[in-house]
């Protein structure tokens, strides 16, 4: 029980009062108790997409012709942008999982389910 309490388990008395007449089952009957976690991962591929990802920036200074002065007054500074497609696979992963007591032996055995959650997200 110990275990069970520093694994957040048997938060109410509800799930205390179960544990209690597991633990007075499993005494009275010399029972063997397994806790057990299971876990089922899934993963599905969802989309591929595309980007354009912007790799570099730089700034060009043009010159209209001219000497001297001139060519100060006649030149432009542009922008530009070195841009990279970038391809993206997105996949679904599902990963449920269960906590349980097992009392009894392989053939003959109670499952006491003490926790379970289901868990997805998205992954690219």
């Amino acid at each position: 029980l110990t275990v069970l309490q520093k694994l957040g388990s048997h938060n109410d008395n509800h799930d205390a009062l179960q544990l209690q007449k597991v633990l007075k089952k499993v005494q009275k009957e010399k029972l063997s108790v397994t806790l057990r976690f299971t876990m089922n991962q899934q993963c599905k591929f969802d989309k591929k997409t595309e980007r354009k990802l912007v790799v570099s920036e730089t700034e060009i200074e043009k010159s209209n012709g001219g000497d001297g002065m001139w060519s100060r007054l006649t030149s432009s500074t542009e922008n530009v942008k070195i841009k990279k497609t970038v391809q993206e696979y997105h996949y679904k992963i599902k990963a449920p999982y269960k906590l349980s007591l097992i009392i009894g032996d392989d053939d003959d055995h109670e499952e006491i389910k003490l926790q379970s959650q289901n868990n997805n997200t998205m992954v690219k």
